[in-house]
Order: structure tokens, then C-alpha cells, then sequence
């Protein structure tokens, strides 16, 4: 086919979006399934057990390292405080039940220390979060 001499050719001026959305896709599709692995727990060797219970759906989860620092949604508290923090949540949802997640290095005593302060703030029953035996 021979091409018109009279036609002009300009330029175009129009973007391809099509690559644009293929890689914003991409990146989205990417997202999404690394956002769960993001949000792991904090690294802390539990003690085994055989028997154990899965946790509620509803709960406060106080996390204490082999450090002895205490943490609630990776934020860290001291024992002094860890009561009010406590009480505030509670006061939001009455519902939802506190579990120890203690690391197996940490004395008993720190960890009663920690139950205390809790019970303190009104809790009845705190819960300690163990790992099942692999048979």
C-alpha cells in the first residue's frame, strides 16, 4: 500500500494507558496479598502444652517478651500502667476477655505480677495464651 503524500502525519498526542493499568493492577494484586503477612504477632516463644484453646474473637492480648516489656497491639506499656490501659479498653467493649501471651523464658513471678495489675483493673479471669504440643 503506498501512503497519501498529501496527508500530514502528527504526532500523537493521546497517552496509552494501557501498560499504566496493567502495572497499577499489578501493584494492587501485590498489596493485597502482602498485607496480611504484615501484620504478624510479635516474636515471643510460648510455653507448650498438650491441650490448648483457640482464642475468641473478642480479646485483649498482652504480649510479654523475654525482655520483661509488656505489649498490647505492639505498643509497649509498663506494669504501672498496663491496669489503666486496660480499664480504658474494657470500657469501650465490656465483651472482650484479656489473655496473657507470656515468652517461656520469663519468670512466674513477673507474669503474676502482670495478672495482678490486670485483675486490678476489674478483670475477673485472665487467660494465658500457650502453643500445642506437636505429637
Amino acid at each position: 500500500m503506498y501512503a497519501n503524500p498529501k496527508l500530514e502525519r502528527k504526532p500523537l498526542s493521546e497517552i496509552n494507558v494501557t501498560p499504566l493499568v496493567d502495572v497499577s493492577l499489578t501493584l494492587l494484586l501485590m498489596f493485597i496479598i502482602t498485607a496480611p503477612l504484615l501484620q504478624s504477632r510479635l516474636d515471643v516463644n510460648l510455653p507448650k502444652a498438650s491441650q490448648s484453646i483457640k482464642e475468641p474473637v473478642k480479646s485483649i492480648i498482652v504480649t510479654i517478651t523475654k525482655d520483661k516489656v509488656l505489649y498490647i497491639d505492639k505498643k509497649a506499656y509498663y506494669v504501672t500502667s498496663i491496669g489503666k490501659e486496660i480499664e480504658r479498653r474494657l470500657f469501650e467493649n465490656r465483651q472482650q476477655r484479656v489473655f496473657i501471651e507470656a515468652d517461656a523464658a520469663i519468670a512466674y513471678g513477673f507474669v503474676i505480677e502482670v495478672m495482678d495489675a490486670i485483675r486490678a483493673a476489674g478483670v475477673p479471669q485472665v487467660g494465658l495464651v500457650i502453643e500445642e504440643k506437636t505429637k
